[in-house]
C-alpha cells in the first residue's frame, strides 16, 4: 500500500488553505498591493488564527488510469488533528491525532497505520512529517517557487475576487510538481486547488460550507480497527527498525 497523490494534495492543501470563514467575522480588508510573497503571508497569517474548522470536500482526478471523483466531509483541530469522512467511496476515513494517521478502505477492509513521529528525509533533506499544520502550510510555500499567473490579480472567477497562484517545485520529489492554488481575496483562504504530477495525471480539490472554529469532541480524531480488519503498519513511510526487521526475517 503506497500514499496516494490525491492523499498528498489533501495534505499540501486541504489544511494549507483552510483558513476560511473565520474572518467573515471581520472587515473586508483594504489594500493596493499585488505582491504574491504578501498574498502567502496573509495565508498563514490568518490560518494561525483558526482554532478547528469543518466543512465539505470534493476531489477530481484526470489521466493515468482514467477519471475519478471523491467528496466527502473534513474535521481540523489545532494543531494537527484532522478526520475526512469520505461519502464516496462510502465508508473510506482518513483520521489523524496528531501522531499517527489511519487510512481506511472500506472495499478492502483494511487500514494503514503511520506513524507520524518517524524522523525520515526526502531527497532535498527536509523531514517528510512536519509538527504541526502551520509548520506544513509554511513549508509549503518554501518548496514551491510561486507567482502570480497573470499581471491582473485579484480577479474575478465565479463571481469572487480570487488571486491564483502559480507553483511550482523547486526540487523535483515526486507527488505534485505543478500547483495552482485559488485564494479568496477578501478572506485569504484557498478555496481550489489544482496539482499536477510528471505523469500527466491531475488532481482537483474544492471546499465548500465551511464553518470555522466549531466545538469538536475528541473522539472525531480517534480510530479503532474492528478485530476483521487488515492493519498495515507505516505503509507510506517506514521506519528504519521496520526495515531492519525485515531484513532479519528474510535472512
Amino acid at each position: 500500500m503506497r500514499i496516494s497523490s490525491i492523499y498528498k494534495l489533501l495534505a499540501l492543501v486541504a489544511l494549507a488553505g483552510a483558513a476560511p470563514a473565520l474572518l467573515a467575522e471581520k472587515e473586508t480588508p483594504i489594500h493596493n498591493w499585488t505582491n504574491h510573497a504578501q498574498v502567502a503571508r496573509e495565508v498563514i497569517n490568518h490560518f494561525e488564527e483558526l482554532k478547528s474548522l469543518q466543512g465539505n470536500f470534493q476531489i477530481q482526478t484526470t489521466g493515468g488510469s482514467g477519471a475519478r471523483q471523491m467528496s466527502g466531509r473534513f474535521y481540523y483541530q489545532k494543531p494537527d488533528k484532522i478526520r475526512y469522512e469520505f461519502s464516496s467511496p462510502a465508508g473510506n476515513l482518513i483520521v489523524s491525532n496528531g501522531s499517527t494517521m489511519w487510512y481506511y478502505i472500506r472495499r478492502r477492509n483494511l487500514v494503514g497505520k503511520q506513524d507520524l513521529r518517524i524522523q525520515k528525509k526526502n531527497s532535498s533533506g527536509q523531514a517528510i512529517f512536519v509538527s504541526g499544520v502551520v509548520s506544513g502550510l509554511s513549508r509549503l510555500f518554501r518548496m514551491y517557487h510561486y507567482h502570480f499567473d497573470t499581471p491582473e490579480q485579484p480577479r474575478q472567477i465565479d463571481g469572487e475576487k480570487t488571486f491564483v497562484l502559480s507553483m511550482k517545485q523547486r526540487t523535483r520529489i515526486g507527488g505534485y510538481e505543478e500547483l495552482t492554488l485559488f485564494v479568496d481575496a477578501e478572506k485569504y483562504f484557498v478555496r481550489k486547488a489544482i496539482g499536477n504530477d510528471g505523469y500527466g495525471k491531475q488532481s482537483t480539490i474544492q471546499f465548500s460550507n465551511l464553518q470555522a472554529n466549531p466545538q469538536l469532541e475528541g473522539k472525531l480524531f480517534q480510530f479503532q480497527a474492528d478485530d476483521n480488519v487488515r492493519v498495515v503498519n507505516n505503509p507510506f513511510v517506514a521506519d528504519d527498525r521496520d526495515q531492519q526487521t525485515e531484513a532479519s526475517t528474510e535472512e
